[in-house]
């Protein structure tokens, strides 16, 4: 019962930065730190019932898009230092979300530092493709081949 009790007041606890997430876009710095706080990772961690990957699934992306969102707000803002600390902790909390990695890449070129933004692109090939066996989606690929020329100083068509 006391698991479940926890489960529940984590769960509470998420969906009140969620909502608050939402209704406050005057500080998405302040909201993605208190999404990154509250979300503790996989639902019921590694329990493996099947009943359980539907909602671990959704949580899980619903968290992931809550992030990707407030990142783009922070990009938006050109907060860029605040944007790359929120992908980078995304990152450490699911390594294989390709959105995290290109928000990670627009912002570290953004700033200039192009070297850190293509080891950005090399972690995003690296770890799906072990992992999950894929490639990195062709919006990804496109932002690569930008930052490249970009640090060749080539223009981009």
């Amino acid at each position: 019962m006391v698991v479940l009790a926890i489960l529940w007041a984590d769960l509470r606890a998420l969906e009140s930065v969620f909502a608050r997430g939402e209704a406050d876009a005057v500080q998405p710095g302040l909201v993605a730190r208190r999404l990154l706080d509250a979300y503790r990772g996989p639902l019921l961690g590694t329990e493996d019932a099947p009943w359980i990957a539907k909602p671990r699934d959704a949580l899980r992306a619903r968290f992931i898009r809550a992030l990707v969102h407030l990142g783009a707000e922070l990009e938006r803002r050109a907060e860029w230092a605040g944007a790359i600390e929120l992908y980078r902790r995304g990152l450490e909390t699911d390594n294989l979300a390709e959105p995290l990695y290109r928000g990670l890449m627009r912002s570290l070129a953004a700033t200039g530092d192009r070297a850190e933004a293509l080891n950005a692109v090399r972690r995003c090939r690296e770890l799906p493709s072990i992992v999950l066996g894929v490639k990195p989606a062709a919006e990804t690929e496109r932002m690569h081949q930008e930052i490249v020329a970009i640090a060749r100083g080539t223009p981009t068509s």
